[in-house]
């Protein structure tokens, strides 16, 4: 997940939406700026669906790191027993 100075890094990077369109006004037709428009808003849709796949396997990974964990603790517990007897 983005930090917030990375946030802030990123949008001084970047013109907003609003500013880029208004700036392409006297360069690009109507048509042209709204399919650039809607190819942006598709982008940060997408970005949007790929920080929240990110969020979700992250935790998973960390699910499952835990998990295997006790099965170590398990496995580590049953190899000791087996061992004195």
């Amino acid at each position: 997940m983005l930090s917030k100075a990375d946030k802030q890094y990123l949008e001084s990077m970047y013109v907003s939406i609003e500013t880029f369109y208004e700036a392409m006004k006297n360069v690009a037709t109507k048509q042209d700026l709204q399919e650039i428009k809607d190819m942006m808003v598709e982008m940060l849709g997408q970005m949007h669906s790929y920080q929240q796949e990110s969020t979700i396997l992250s935790y998973r990974q960390c699910e499952h790191s835990d998990q295997l964990e006790s099965h170590e603790k398990r496995l580590s517990l049953l190899e000791h027993n087996f061992s004195v007897a």
